[in-house]
């Protein structure tokens, strides 16, 4: 972990008072640009950062309080009859091959246009919500074949997430474990959960459009 203590510093973007996602893009900009884009040593004083922060980088939000509801147990009904055999869960369907229509890097975010070829997602443009079809597990040039992974664990010695915690689809699309919030990013999506520091279950959820 980086030596630099961040919670010396009273401005910190991710604490509840001083909670800025502005603040936090240009703080995670500028490690990225600093150490050459999304390398461990970047992205590990981004989560260093978000665990000194009192919010752990979960933004602050108000609580409703709801209304209980109490359930009373009622008797055991009789056995239903066995079902179906099941599936394995990890089927060839989970990853399909594409032609890339740019350079793409491996363990990022691809959406798919009209024409069937792939590139990086792009969350500031709300027409790629519906285009996004998984993570990429190679780099490959113009036309080349991009192995896109849609669901289940997959793992990356680049990552430094924060296990446990929701995973989103950033700019360019990188994977990050913070909120994309308006009105920088016309939608959010959360591609999985953290499952390890360097490991995430992909689960792709529905799009969030934002408003400013």
């Amino acid at each position: 972990m980086v030596a630099y203590d961040y919670s010396s510093e009273i401005d910190n973007p991710w604490d509840a008072a001083t909670w800025s996602p502005r603040a936090q893009i240009d703080f995670m900009r500028r490690m990225r640009y600093k150490f050459g884009g999304t390398t461990g040593h970047a992205e590990a004083r981004i989560t260093q950062r978000i665990a000194q922060s009192d919010t752990k980088g979960m933004p602050p939000r108000k609580v409703a309080v709801v209304n209980k509801i109490f359930l009373i147990q009622g008797k055991p009904g009789r056995p239903g009859a066995p079902g179906a055999p099941g599936q394995d869960v990890h089927t060839s369907a989970e990853i399909m091959s594409c032609p890339a229509s740019a350079i793409v890097a491996a363990f990022r975010v691809v959406a798919q246009d009209a024409d069937g070829r792939v590139r990086h997602a792009d969350p500031t443009d709300s027409a790629d919500a519906y285009r996004i079809i998984g993570v990429s597990l190679n780099a490959a040039v113009v036309d080349a074949q991009v192995q896109i992974q849609q669901l289940g664990l997959i793992s990356y010695a680049g990552w430094a997430f924060i296990s446990g915690n929701p995973v989103f689809v950033d700019l360019d699309g990188v994977l990050t474990q913070l909120p994309t919030e308006a009105p920088m990013y016309a939608f959010a999506l959360q591609i999985g959960g953290a499952t390890g520091t360097n490991r995430m279950f992909i689960n792709m959820g529905p799009p969030i459009f934002l408003t400013a």
